[in-house]
This record gives C-alpha cells, sequence and structure tokens, in this order.
C-alpha cells in the first residue's frame, strides 16, 4: 500500500500502527497537492503568458495584501531568508512588476509595492483561477458542493492550527 523511496521508506511504512488521522494527512496532503498543481497548469494554460515561480507569486500577493512592506517584513511573513527575498524583489523589478522605494523614516529600508502591469496581471490570475475552479465545481453534483461548502470551516481550522505551529 505504500511505497519506499529509494533506500528511504515514507513515515506510514515505518511507523506499524498507522492512525486514522496518519492515513487522512496522506490523503489530505495528495489531494491539495494534486488539486493545486492541476489548477496552475489550466491556469497557465488559459493565461498565456509565462509562468512565474511560486516564491514570486507569494511575493506579489504579499506586497498586494500590505503595500509598503519592508523586505525584512516580508522575509518574516513568508518564512524566508532576506537575501532570498532580495532576489526575487531583483527578479521581479526587472520583470517590470515590483517596484522599491526608500521609508519615510528610515533611509536604509526598503519599501515594496506593485506595478500596474502586476496589478493587471494578479487581477487576470486571480479570475482565471476563479472561472477554471467555477467550471469543475459546476460539474460536480449537489451533493459533492455540499460537501465542500461543509469541509470549508474544517480546511481554515487545520490552516488555523498550522500557522499557530508555524
Amino acid at each position: 500500500m505504500f511505497r519506499s523511496v529509494g533506500d528511504r521508506y515514507t513515515y506510514l511504512e515505518v511507523h506499524t500502527t498507522v492512525s486514522d488521522l496518519d492515513v487522512l494527512a496522506r490523503d489530505l496532503l495528495e489531494g491539495w497537492a494534486a488539486g493545486r498543481r492541476l489548477l496552475r497548469r489550466r491556469v497557465r494554460s488559459a493565461m498565456g503568458e509565462p509562468a512565474l515561480p511560486t516564491a514570486q507569486v507569494e511575493l506579489l500577493r504579499l506586497v498586494e495584501t500590505e503595500p509598503g512592506i519592508r523586505v525584512g517584513d516580508a522575509a518574516r511573513s513568508l518564512r524566508l531568508a532576506p537575501n532570498t527575498i532580495s532576489t526575487l524583489v531583483r527578479e521581479l523589478k526587472q520583470e517590470g512588476l515590483l517596484e522599491t522605494g526608500v521609508g519615510d523614516g528610515d533611509g536604509r529600508a526598503v519599501h515594496l509595492s506593485l506595478t500596474d502591469a502586476a496589478c493587471k496581471r494578479l487581477g487576470r490570475w486571480r479570475d482565471e483561477r476563479i472561472q477554471t475552479l467555477a467550471a469543475a465545481l459546476a460539474a460536480l453534483s449537489e451533493a459533492d458542493r455540499r460537501a465542500l461548502r461543509q469541509a470549508q470551516a474544517g480546511m481554515a481550522a487545520l490552516v488555523e492550527r498550522l500557522e499557530e505551529e508555524a
């Protein structure tokens, strides 16, 4: 039932007692990953423009929700090293998607903001994701859609718990 990877074994293979929670965790991870991957592929295909790496998209989304965020604060929020954020900022500036500016009180602090091109791209990407997922939801039975609606609260609680532990 469970596969080994090379000479390494998965968590569920090593533990002789597999709880229902272990199986649920594995199934959720596999479902989450597959769903995100498929949605990302469909949206990228529909967008007709080169895809941005996930880390760049995460930084753009953060700057969208927190305009003027400083590089150090972005690193903490995304749980990445400051030099990684600096690299992402440099790449996104070269793509014309991110602008930097010096903060009011501290001449050393770099603040981030989206360009108009980034705002438009994020908007198109968000709209395409919603339309793609809505079309897939429309193809489901009402019972499946009801089950997904009921699962939303549990998923939100799970994400909150993961954030607390991070």
